[in-house]
């Protein structure tokens, strides 16, 4: 598995401790969309940059296709942080 972080958590306490932030959070889900580095689903191309004004969302440098890291996900188009997506459920 990748990331910096070892397996994903198997108590609530370490999953509250490792996706306590948002920027955590956009960080695990870079790494499942992307485990090689950041690939445009439009054209294939390696290079982006993370854009300023829209949260965890990268810019092609080939092409300009804004792809964000939740696109795709449950989370895609949610008004809420990602830690209450992260949130564990009873």
């Amino acid at each position: 598995m990748s990331g910096s972080k070892g397996p994903f958590p198997k108590s609530l306490i370490e999953f509250q401790d490792r996706f306590s932030t948002e920027s955590a959070c956009a960080t695990y889900l870079f790494e499942r969309r992307w485990p090689e580095g950041f690939i445009c689903p439009s054209c294939g191309d390696g290079r982006a940059w993370l854009l300023r004004t829209k949260a965890f969302t990268y810019e092609c440098a080939a092409c300009g296709r804004q792809t964000s890291v939740t696109a795709g996900t449950i989370m895609h188009a949610s008004k809420l942080p990602l830690t209450t997506g992260f949130g564990p459920r009873f």
